[in-house]
């Protein structure tokens, strides 16, 4: 009997190890990237040769403004907004750790919650701790997908706050791109980039986002929206490729 609890514990123990060492690569791996990616993206961002259009909602007159862009342009979206004084919502899950500690050694804060966990919290934070002058930057379709599409937090974070909603287009001429499900890509060095701002979606009604109908009616817009934007990006930069 001793023999064979005698094993078994040596078979469990050799089966853990693996495990325990798997977990130390991702932790030494994640800290790796922590560092790696802002120092990399901030130097290949100094090449890039970028074209800004639409609405300037970096201009002191500009207040209470909400950013809303695309899961798959973060890379790119941060690079070439670095230092701006802007604040990011930020998911919780592990992805979303990454994130926020890379936004974070690029010059953003950021506050973590998303429409599905923690959204409340993070809503009473934006509304509480940040200025009316920052930006406060969304991914309607983050963290989970599907790409493209528009969970509700950023209009309900616009409509408890007041905050204006400004479409986020943005454009690259040469990238490379993920094998993930938003498809997310980064800026290749020296290239041409177009950043295309639009106000069209404006300030959501709070009293009516307790109608569903109206919720989804609003998420359509903001999608059609969002998506002639980045169109819009796209067709101004084949323009300035093409001159």
């Amino acid at each position: 009997m001793r023999s064979k609890c005698w094993r078994g514990t040596t078979t469990i123990s050799a089966m853990s190890k693996p495990k325990r060492r798997g977990h130390y690569k991702r932790v030494i791996t994640a800290k790796i990237a922590e560092w790696v990616t802002p120092l990399f993206i901030h130097v290949v961002a100094k090449t890039w040769r970028i074209r800004w259009e639409g609405e300037n909602i970096y201009r002191g007159e500009h207040e209470k403004v909400i950013i809303s862009f695309w899961h798959q342009t973060i890379p790119t979206a941060i690079g070439s907004h670095r230092y701006k004084n802007i604040c990011v919502l930020v998911s919780l899950n592990r992805d979303g750790e990454m994130i926020s500690r890379v936004a974070n050694r690029m010059g953003y804060s950021t506050v973590r919650g998303s429409s599905s966990a923690g959204g409340r919290e993070a809503f009473e934070e934006i509304t509480t701790t940040v200025g009316d002058e920052i930006p406060i930057a969304f991914t309607p379709d983050g963290p989970r997908g599907p790409m493209h599409s528009v969970a509700p937090g950023v209009l309900w974070a616009s409509a408890a706050t007041g905050r204006k909603i400004y479409a986020l287009g943005v454009a690259a001429e040469k990238y490379w791109s993920a094998n993930s499900w938003d498809r997310m890509f980064l800026a290749k060095p020296f290239s041409k980039i177009v950043i295309r701002y639009d106000e069209k979606m404006g300030t959501i009604d709070r009293e009516k986002m307790t109608d569903k109908g109206y919720r989804d009616q609003q998420a359509e817009k903001l999608k059609q929206i969002m998506t002639d934007c980045e169109q819009s990006a796209k067709k101004s930069l084949s323009e300035w490729c093409n001159d």
